[in-house]
């Protein structure tokens, strides 16, 4: 098992050595000559690799990801107040969403004069009737 306790070179170690884990690795603040060759080597071969290239990729996005993590938890936060302050509200609200989604959807497919056109407004026809129908079968 390599650690920084194994010596090379007749019980010396060529360059100073840091223990991660269970594997040692070249000392960073170690400013000896072989040293900072191992350290750029390691970091020009792990660039070139995919995995290199892909944890460069990760780093490089890794604010955006942290901003929109935040963002999120904040949005979260947000949407939980309004939903225990303003559920009536926002429902009304998702209601009239869907009807615009589907009157929407039906003179898009009419204004495209062709038969698929049609099809699709049709079809969203029948969705709008099935959900109005339920709404009104449903609504205390």
């Amino acid at each position: 098992m390599p650690t920084s306790e194994n010596k090379e070179k007749d019980g010396t170690s060529e360059y100073g050595t840091i223990t991660a884990g269970l594997w040692c690795m070249p000392d960073p603040t170690d400013k000896s000559v072989g040293n900072n060759d191992i350290i750029k080597n390691f970091q020009k071969n792990l660039k070139q690799s995919d995995g290199g290239k892909a944890l460069v990729a990760f780093l490089s996005a890794a604010p955006a990801l942290v901003i929109c993590m935040f963002t999120a938890g904040i949005f979260s936060i947000i949407y939980i107040y309004c939903l225990a302050n303003f559920a009536t509200m926002i429902a009304y609200i998702v209601i009239g969403l869907f009807e615009l989604i589907f009157i929407g959807a039906i003179l898009a497919g009419m204004s495209s004069g062709d038969e698929g056109g049609m099809v699709v407004s049709a079809v969203f026809g029948i969705f709008l009737i099935l959900f109005n129908v339920m709404l009104y079968c449903k609504w205390d």
